[in-house]
């Protein structure tokens, strides 16, 4: 959860009203709340008369600090509900650009009806983990296509097997899939030498690969991924895009395939 503070001013008086209306929304079966009454403040004695009631706010909140914990789960589940909502209008404005990116590679049907969209680093392990749910995704749901965004977070070297991989996928599109199993299944860190290698292994010429590497358009690409995944708050790997939901992490096939039933059954 995002931290927050909860402030209630230079008096405690805001915080009288906040507790009060809180604690009437509590069930009928709970514990009636004592009514707390502000002191009748005069001219002579206004001062005094706020700080009694600022001392009976405070004395009432110490007793039940659950208020205050409930007003915190409260405010984070607003706070939860406020950025699901902001991500499902930015899924709306920019859905053409997450799933039609020239940079991007698609696994399965590329005519299937639904889309599955992952964000990856080849040295996540939770995305080496979770890419058996990806190949079985595509084997269970023959109308679901995958594709993916190259999203390389983790340090120089993701970078580097990353950019290998844009540029095979440039210049080897039908070969892509094999590279991108090879390097998801590798033993080690992925790197340009392992990247190299494998695309070398796989058919690529070396030379060319590595002219292909050096175009601006590949850095290009993934800032798109960068921006993108900033405005819809993904901040780690793998994440994925199916429908108006993002879901992050390897949550396993079983996850996966019931959203995926969902939200066939929805169309």
């Amino acid at each position: 959860m995002n931290p927050y503070v909860l402030a209630f001013g230079g008096s405690l008086l805001g915080a009288a009203f906040f507790t009060a209306g809180l604690w009437a929304a509590r069930p009928a079966a709970e514990p009636a709340v004592v009514s707390i009454e502000a002191p009748a403040a005069d001219a002579t004695h206004g001062m005094s008369g706020n700080a009694d009631f600022d001392a009976a706010i405070r004395a009432f909140l110490e007793r039940h600090p659950e208020v205050v914990v409930e007003a915190q789960q409260r405010h984070a589940a607003n706070q939860e509900a406020l950025q699901a909502e902001q991500v499902r209008m930015t899924l709306l404005e920019r859905r053409d650009e997450l799933l039609g990116d020239p940079a991007s590679s698609v696994l399965g049907n590329p005519e299937a009806k639904l889309t599955l969209v992952e964000f990856f680093d080849y040295n996540c392990g939770y995305c080496r983990r979770g890419h058996g749910d990806i190949v079985e995704v595509l084997e269970r749901f023959p109308d679901v296509k995958v594709v993916l965004r190259q999203f390389p977070i983790l340090g120089p070297q993701s970078a580097e097997a990353h950019q290998v991989a844009q540029a095979f996928q440039t210049l080897h599109p039908d070969k892509f899939r094999a590279f991108h199993d090879g390097l998801l299944t590798s033993a080690g860190t992925a790197d340009a030498a392992a990247a190299l290698a494998l695309a070398v292994s796989l058919g690529a010429d070396e030379a060319k690969l590595r002219e292909a590497m050096a175009s601006p358009a590949i850095n290009e690409a993934f800032q798109r991924t960068y921006t993108l995944a900033s405005a819809l708050n993904i901040t780690g790997t793998p994440s994925y895009v199916l429908g108006d939901e993002v879901i992050g992490g390897a949550v396993g096939i079983e996850t996966l395939a019931e959203k995926i039933e969902a939200l066939a059954a929805a169309n």
